[in-house]
């Protein structure tokens, strides 16, 4: 067997060297002629500016790398609770007036109508009604 000397240089601890082409070489190529295009360009853009950051900082800081759960199913749910919760700190972060203000009303409805309930049963319990 005759080595020749671009060996050396190209692949020196190889035996041989191989070029993999897979059966979806076609699909391959048709995906990166369609990302070359304005639109695919335009795609790829919102994508990185909306989809890829969530992901990132998910299993970056909210340690989402690993799913620990068992099933398609399950990981499904995990990732959609945590993109959930994404937003809603990340809406809250945005908008801190509106949503404590969101978060205020809800809680004085809340009291409201358990304070109007527990009136009720007081009314029955004594035999008299607090309301005019």
């Amino acid at each position: 067997m005759r080595v020749l000397p671009i060996k050396q240089k190209c692949i020196p601890k190889a035996g041989t060297k191989r070029i993999v082409k897979t059966i979806y070489e076609e699909e391959y190529q048709r995906a990166y002629l369609r990302q070359q295009t304005t639109a695919g360009k335009r795609m790829k853009g919102l994508r990185q500016g909306t989809v890829e950051p969530v992901f990132g900082s998910l299993t970056q800081y909210y340690g989402l790398n690993k799913i620990p759960v068992l099933g398609i199913d399950g990981a499904h749910k995990t990732m959609l609770m945590a993109a959930i919760a994404f937003n809603i700190k990340k809406y809250i972060k945005c908008h801190p007036n509106k949503a404590a203000e969101d978060a205020l009303h809800k809680a004085k409805d809340y009291l409201s109508e358990q304070l109007n309930i527990l009136t009720c049963h007081l009314g029955a319990e004594f035999g008299f009604s607090l309301r005019p």
